[in-house]
């Protein structure tokens, strides 16, 4: 009784909005000020009824996702979703689920974390990378170009060598920068999917190819082994992703070392991998 005591007065006097609905049913059992706050409904208005049809903006089909591994796990962890409050005002919330029992009945203990404050300070953030970081990077590239090109006078051997380390360190700020744009955009569902049929095998070559040349500076062998499977995928989202996945690997790999690039069918589905190892005695890591 004393334990119950003070899971109700947490439950009543916590900041962070927490409702309980029924597993079975997905209906809010109880509901805490800080969500009926949040959401403008009242308490009345939520009892007995299910955040579909409230039209709260948490899509049915994600939230039985959520509670088929609920049940698989017992509990489920910062789970992003939208959440439409009774004016129509859409917030952003991290969901965190677990299972527990009220009265003999399988409940859901529903934590609500809104977060929308921070995805509009993280958009700001991008918003500045794509701006105020790209465009001097972009010029600095131009002028180090400039430099290796000669246009400005010849430089010693080990200005030549600095300059190469100024311009490889570059080119990878630039490749940080577009991979934290591109992932932001496919968040927030502004990089569509073009899917076409494709060949893995093609890709798999073509994504060598383009990192053949920083192997070569590396010194890093590159060996692939295509695999013609017929896919329906984006290309270029493909090709860039096993790009991503050579350079790391070449990066990472001491000069002498071996990068294997291979793809094989399992369970009907094609898996890709990046292995890196000696060239002396073939070890794969």
């Amino acid at each position: 009784q004393r334990a119950e005591e003070k899971f109700t007065k947490a439950f009543r006097s916590s900041p962070t909005p927490i409702t309980l609905t029924t597993l079975a049913e997905e209906r809010f059992v109880e509901v805490n000020p800080s969500f009926l706050k949040m959401s403008g409904y009242s308490q009345s208005e939520v009892i007995g009824h299910t955040a579909d049809e409230l039209k709260l903006g948490i899509g049915k089909e994600p939230y039985d996702q959520a509670v088929q591994q609920l049940r698989e796990t017992g509990t489920l962890s910062n789970q992003e979703c939208e959440f439409r409050t009774k004016s129509g005002e859409n917030r952003v919330v991290l969901l965190c689920l677990e299972l527990i029992e009220l009265d003999g009945v399988e409940c859901v203990l529903n934590i609500v974390n809104d977060i929308t404050e921070r995805k509009r300070l993280e958009n700001e953030f991008i918003s500045l990378v794509s701006h105020e970081l790209r465009t001097p990077l972009t010029s600095l590239m131009g002028a180090l170009d400039l430099l290796s090109a000669g246009k400005l006078g010849t430089l010693t051997t080990q200005g030549q060598n600095v300059l190469s380390i100024a311009t490889t360190n570059t080119e990878r700020l630039i490749r940080l920068i577009n991979d934290i744009l591109d992932l932001e955009r496919m968040k927030s569902g502004k990089i569509t999917m073009v899917k076409a049929t494709c060949d893995a095998g093609d890709i798999l070559v073509q994504a060598t190819e383009a990192m053949q040349a920083m192997a070569d500076k590396a010194c890093v062998t590159l060996v692939t082994t295509p695999l013609n499977v017929q896919l329906w995928a984006d290309h270029d989202r493909l090709l860039q992703t096993l790009t991503n996945l050579l350079s790391n690997a070449i990066k990472f790999s001491e000069p002498g070392n071996t990068v294997w690039l291979r793809a094989e069918v399992r369970d009907g589905g094609l898996r890709n991998r990046v292995e890196t190892g000696e060239r002396e005695n073939g070890r794969g890591g």
